[in-house]
């Protein structure tokens, strides 16, 4: 998959591009890329590349010009502007856009982009979260390893349906030696070796944490009779014992 990235920050994305499984991708032919730096079809001397907005307001605007210029160098690509006021990113999401043969990502920066541009070339807006950050270099990065998690040959197969939200859950707790440490032993479940009861330990923690911590991913699942009576016990145990703790 091509990644074309438009960015006043082209230095923001080298360390990524070359640590870590993305640079296994890359040096796999996984995944490709090229970073536009919008500086360069700045205008004036100083190569500006921002405007005050029409109309008044805090911050700067980057110019439509510019912009422009940059998207026609990135050739015909879906193009995606990172941005808070985008649809919240989820696996679904990653999913769909690592059917693409590429995309070109958009990071705006300083108080935005002029609404023409976006209007006239840009397919999709994408937020990370409900903040805001101070450009779309991270939530691009962020875009980016979500999709390639999802692209043949990044992960295993075994270590992809392991994830949080691949199946609808948070993911189990995992342990590693030593058996004890601090006194807290590894559930016993676990070192018996009986694949059936880790399995069924594994479904009933990963129930119970997306019960407490994500309550409207748990609301969303479909669960069988044994789910129900897998966790029955500690959601009463919950509310009896520790009212006060919020799930």
């Amino acid at each position: 998959m091509r990644f074309e990235i438009c960015t006043l920050f082209p230095e923001f994305f080298h360390s990524f591009f070359t640590t870590g499984l993305v640079a296994r991708a890359v040096d796999n032919g996984i995944l490709s890329y090229a970073i536009h730096n919008l500086r360069l079809h700045g205008e004036g001397r100083y190569r500006s590349v921002d405007d005050a907005p029409f109309g008044g307001g805090a911050g700067m605007l980057l110019k439509y010009d510019v912009i422009r210029k940059s998207l026609e160098a990135t050739g015909e690509r879906p193009v995606i502007h990172l941005t808070p006021r985008g649809r919240v990113l989820n696996t679904s999401m990653a999913k769909r856009l690592a059917s693409l043969p590429g995309v070109t990502l958009l990071c705006g920066h300083y108080e935005g982009i002029d609404q023409r541009i976006l209007d006239r070339a840009v397919g999709m807006e994408v937020s990370i979260g409900d903040y805001v950050l101070g450009g779309g270099e991270t939530p691009a990065q962020v875009l980016i390893e979500t999709i390639a998690r999802h692209l043949p040959g990044f992960l295993t197969e075994a270590s992809l349906e392991a994830e949080s939200f691949e199946s609808g859950l948070l993911e189990h707790d995992q342990f590693t030696r030593p058996r004890e440490a601090d006194g807290v032993p590894v559930p016993g479940v676990l070192v018996e070796g009986d694949p059936k009861r880790i399995a069924a330990w594994q479904r009933e923690n990963a129930l119970w944490r997306t019960w407490r911590r994500r309550p409207d991913l748990f609301a969303r699942q479909t669960l069988a009779d044994c789910d129900f009576d897998a966790i029955h016990g500690k959601i009463v145990t919950h509310f009896s014992i520790r009212p006060q703790e919020t799930p």
